[in-house]
C-alpha cells in the first residue's frame, strides 16, 4: 500500500466518521481502523498505559483484520529478551504470567489480550506477536531499537500493529533549545526510514469513571483531536507543532458520551 492509497483510505475514513452518528463504539465496530490497517503499513497505536479499553480494542481489531483474511504482526512494548518466553506462551506451552512486563504497563487486560492473540494463532490465523522493546541491559535509544524491530516485521503481505505508549506515536517534535539531547520517537524513526506509517493516539478522561467508555475516532486536526494532542504532548519541552497532523494522524477519544465529537 503506497502513500496515495493510505491518503485515499484516510479521506474515506474521515468522510465515514463525519457522517455517521452511531459509530462511536469502536469495540463493536472496528472497521474504521481496518481501512488504515493494510499490508506493508505500520499502524502505531499509542495508549495511556493500564487502561483496559486499549488491549480490548487491539484484540477486537486483530480479530476483525484476521477474519477478513489479512496477515498481521502485533508488536508489544515488552523487552525483546522475553521473545522466547512469549513464543512459548503463544504456543500454549507456558501460562501468560510467565512473561515479564514492565510494571507500569502490566495489568490483567494486557495479559488477557496476549492470551486471546495466542488463541488466534493456535486457530491457524496469519498472526505473529512480538516483544520489541529494548532489553534493560542495553544502553541505547529505546525508540531506535523498537523501530529496527518493527522494520524487520513489515512485509508486502503483512501489516504491523504496534501497541505502544502515546509519546512513542509522535511523528515529529520541535524541541526547545534547552533540550540538550533531543530524541526521535518510534513513529518518527519509522517515517524517516521511508515506511508507510499511520500514527493513532488514544485519549481518556482525566477522572476515572465507573461508566463504560465509548470510543470515537477523530482526525488529529478536529477539535477533540487538537485538545487530545495538546494534552498528551504538553509534558514535552517542545514548541507547539505547526499542525496537529505533524504529531499524529488520528486520535481515539474514550468518553462516556455517545456519538461523534
Amino acid at each position: 500500500m503506497n502513500r496515495m492509497e493510505v491518503l485515499v483510505a484516510a479521506c474515506a475514513l474521515w468522510l465515514w466518521s463525519a457522517n455517521s452518528a452511531a459509530h462511536s463504539d469502536l469495540l463493536a465496530f472496528p472497521q474504521p481502523l481496518l481501512r488504515l490497517l493494510q499490508p506493508s503499513t505500520v499502524v502505531v497505536l499509542g495508549e495511556k498505559h493500564r487502561q483496559p479499553e486499549s488491549p480490548q480494542f487491539v484484540t477486537r481489531l486483530a480479530e476483525a483484520y484476521l477474519h477478513q483474511g489479512g496477515c498481521l504482526a502485533v508488536a508489544l512494548e515488552i523487552t525483546s529478551d522475553q521473545q522466547p518466553t512469549l513464543e512459548r506462551v503463544l504456543a500454549g506451552e507456558l501460562p501468560v504470567g510467565s512473561i515479564q512486563v514492565f510494571q507500569g504497563i502490566d495489568h490483567p487486560p494486557y495479559r488477557i489480550m496476549i492470551e486471546r492473540l495466542a488463541n488466534l494463532m493456535q486457530a491457524g490465523h496469519c498472526l505473529t506477536v512480538h516483544a520489541i522493546d529494548e532489553p534493560t541491559n542495553e544502553k541505547g535509544s529505546r525508540d531506535a531499537w523498537m523501530a529496527r524491530a518493527v522494520e524487520g516485521l513489515l512485509t508486502e503481505q503483512r501489516a504491523v500493529l504496534a501497541l505502544i505508549g502515546n509519546l512513542h506515536a509522535v511523528k515529529t517534535v520541535h524541541w526547545e533549545p534547552t533540550v540538550l539531547k533531543p530524541k526521535r520517537f518510534l513513529a518518527e524513526h519509522l517515517v524517516d526510514a521511508g515506511l508507510v506509517v499511520v500514527s493513532v493516539m488514544q485519549s481518556w478522561p482525566e477522572a476515572a469513571s465507573s461508566t463504560p467508555l465509548r470510543a470515537t475516532l477523530v482526525p488529529a486536526g478536529a477539535p477533540a483531536g487538537i485538545t487530545a494532542v495538546s494534552r498528551i504532548t504538553g509534558i514535552l519541552a517542545a514548541y507547539p507543532p505547526k499542525t496537529p497532523e505533524d504529531v499524529t494522524d488520528w486520535v481515539i477519544t474514550w468518553t462516556t458520551e455517545a456519538g461523534f465529537r
